[in-house]
């Protein structure tokens, strides 16, 4: 019995062609991962100093005022008694301060003057404001408090 030994020939090129997706040393290359991951870090420090510049413009600043939670804001700091909470924060503030109720900002006014300012010289700029949805939902947006 003779055996047929048929020499199989690859020269390097071919070899190369055949397993492109592979590196030089066998192992695989992750050039999409590596692309992928270059781009969104790319992205990522972009949009951190777009962010950093857009912080840094004036912006009107707001009243002072105390500082409160994360979620809840100052909700579980007001006293049931709340004109004498707020004459209190009044006295720590100034007439015109902040609160932080949940996730609603809400502006006290305590001085005399700066009510009449806000509710009759400025009235169209103080106007605009948010219907709660409790209020929305019990009048349909039809209460003589929230309409413009």
């Amino acid at each position: 019995m003779t055996l047929i030994s048929i020499p199989l020939h690859f020269n390097s090129n071919s070899y190369t062609k055949i397993w492109s997706w592979f590196g030089n040393d066998g192992r695989p290359t992750h050039d999409f991962a590596r692309l992928f991951f270059t781009l969104v870090g790319v992205f990522v420090i972009f949009r951190y100093v777009f962010m950093c510049i857009k912080s840094k413009k004036a912006k009107p600043r707001s009243p002072p005022g105390p500082r409160g939670l994360p979620l809840v804001g100052s909700l579980p700091f007001l006293e049931p008694d709340l004109h004498s909470y707020f004459a209190k924060l009044a006295r720590t503030y100034g007439p015109v301060l902040k609160l932080q109720l949940g996730n609603k900002t809400g502006i006290v006014v305590s001085s005399p003057s700066t009510v009449r300012e806000v509710l009759k010289d400025q009235d169209i700029t103080f106007a605009n404001r948010d219907a709660p949805v409790v209020g929305l939902l019990a009048t349909g947006g039809h209460d003589i408090v929230w309409s413009p």
